[in-house]
This record gives C-alpha cells, structure tokens and sequence, in this order.
C-alpha cells in the first residue's frame, strides 16, 4: 500500500516540478516500488544480488556449471564414432 502511495507522490512531484526527464526517472522508480511491492506482496524475497551469487555458487558446488572450455575441435575418429552412435 505504501509503495503505490510513495509512486503516486513521485509521480505527481514529477509532473509538477520538472519536465519529461524528471517524469521518466519518476515513472521508473514507480516501476521498480512496484514490482518490489509485488515480491513482497507475494512472499517472495526482493531482488537482492548476494541472493543470486549464493545461488551460482550452489550450483557451481553441486557441478552444475556449464563448461567455460573451448569447444573440442571433432577428429575423424570422434565424426565417425558420432556417426555411428549418435552420441
């Protein structure tokens, strides 16, 4: 409720004061209230980048990341192996 409230003040500030740069840097700090309010609203954790890097890390400790190598050049043996198999 006090997101909305606080977006609108924005909002409305903007449109009083400033001209079309200060409405659209208003309008996205509404945005973003907003949406936080909706992960709130929700039950869901707000956007929080320690969040993400936890995750990475959860997922490079279990060997989930992908491979960050070169891509292995194919050999006539692994072509013809690949052929046969399909693998």
């Amino acid at each position: 409720m006090w997101s909305m409230v606080t977006s609108g003040l924005l909002i409305s500030t903007a449109l009083l004061i400033g001209g079309p740069a200060l409405l659209a840097t208003a309008i996205a700090l509404s945005v973003v209230l907003l949406v936080r309010a909706l992960y709130v609203a929700t039950g869901r954790p707000p956007i929080d980048p320690q969040q993400w890097r936890q995750h990475w890390q959860r997922r490079r400790d279990n060997g989930e990341d992908w491979s960050t190598g070169p891509i292995p050049t194919m050999t006539d043996e692994r072509t013809r192996q690949y052929e046969r198999t399909g693998r």
